[in-house]
């Protein structure tokens, strides 16, 4: 095998990996050297060579307990659990896998400890505004149960894509229009007539934010005039006059299938925000 010339920053990558637990055979054959080059690049790197007792070392079942204890209730990087029982990084994987743990990432650690600390607020990685936990949606594939973004964030990010990609929402409206057609069986109904009034009632601004509404041009606009249904159907709300208000484009998707009450309160955190960020 060759024995290439490593410079300092790759020597001290190598010592890295020795330190998390790779092997020095492993490390010849990642690098393209022999071992005995790698163990003189340890030693240069003032790294103490373990032997292979060391690195093969058995644990006992007291041991066993307690690394899963730190793992799972002190968050603590196996790396570090490595360290502190004189074991490779490998054994205490294997440890923690044979106890059936699911092996966790460095972001899923950080969630694990603020839940732990009774943290309530998260950070949406889409606008960086640190929010409480009920500004997010559920997702049963998180680790912490909510979604990466706010709602606020994917709710604008939704009217991005409708504007970006209008055919396929189209295709979209056509293949489940049935679904709200259904919705639409219960009531009244909304008569044209009824429109008419409601919007010159309405002086043509939103019912949410107050904001002046347009009725023709591209529908794809935050102002664009559309029916929103006070309590949604979803939730067993009528289609008729008295359950519908006009609002615009982008209180009507943000408001989605919540209560006027959730989404007023909504709307108002996130105009503290603004001020805030404004003023500070």
């Amino acid at each position: 095998m060759s024995n290439k010339a490593l410079d300092d920053k790759q020597e001290h990558r190598l010592a890295r990996q020795y330190v998390d637990g790779v092997s020095g055979c492993k490390l010849a054959k990642e690098w393209g050297i022999d071992t005995r080059t790698v163990y003189n690049i340890l030693k240069r790197q003032e790294i103490t060579i373990r032997s292979v007792a060391e690195a093969l070392r058995k644990t006992t079942a007291d041991d066993d307990r307690e690394i899963i204890q730190l793992y799972m209730s002190e968050f603590m990087p196996s790396t570090e659990i490595a360290k502190k029982y004189n074991i490779c990084k490998a054994t205490v994987i294997k440890i923690i896998k044979q106890y059936g743990v699911g092996i966790l990432s460095r972001n899923e650690r950080g969630i694990h400890r603020l839940l732990r600390d009774g943290v309530n607020d998260k950070l949406c990685l889409h606008c960086g505004i640190l929010k409480p936990r009920n500004e997010f949606a559920n997702n049963q594939y998180s680790i912490d149960g909510k979604s990466t973004y706010c709602k606020i964030c994917i709710n604008e990010m939704q009217c991005k894509y409708r504007k970006k990609h209008p055919r396929k929402v189209h295709q979209w409206d056509r293949d489940n229009r049935h679904k709200r057609r259904e919705g639409q069986e219960h009531g009244d109904g909304f008569s044209i007539e009824e429109y008419e009034s409601m919007w010159e009632k309405q002086n043509g601004r939103c019912f949410y934010c107050g904001e002046q509404m347009i009725r023709s041009g591209n529908w794809h606009v935050a102002n664009y005039c559309t029916i929103d249904h006070v309590k949604p159907l979803s939730g067993g709300g009528l289609h008729q006059a008295d359950n519908i208000v006009l609002a615009c484009n982008k209180c009507n998707i943000t408001k989605s299938n919540k209560s006027v009450e959730i989404f007023i309160e909504t709307m108002n955190y996130r105009q503290n925000e603004r001020n805030t960020q404004i003023c500070g």
